[in-house]
């Protein structure tokens, strides 16, 4: 598992997966949601909040791992209505 970006600031961190299938599958999540666990990074308190995100080609929005969840592409690049 390859996480794509990470995003963060002093309140949290925001980690990016990025897939090209339309699912993603638990063990992904629970890897991606050990990374976040083990994440040191300079100025970032140890209760700060994690969020990870797996990006796919899908169509529904699904909790893989308390803290992890699937997104379809879509939903973050979609034009506001």
């Amino acid at each position: 598992m390859e996480v794509d970006f990470v995003l963060y600031a002093q309140q949290g961190i925001l980690a990016l997966e990025a897939k090209s299938g339309s699912k993603a599958h638990p063990t992904e999540a629970r890897r991606l949601k050990e990374l976040l666990h083990a994440l040191k990074l300079p100025g970032i308190n140890r209760n700060a909040w994690r969020l990870g995100l797996i990006v796919t080609q899908g169509r529904e929005l699904e909790r893989l791992h308390p803290g992890v969840w699937a997104i379809p592409l879509w939903r973050l690049f979609a034009p506001a209505k």
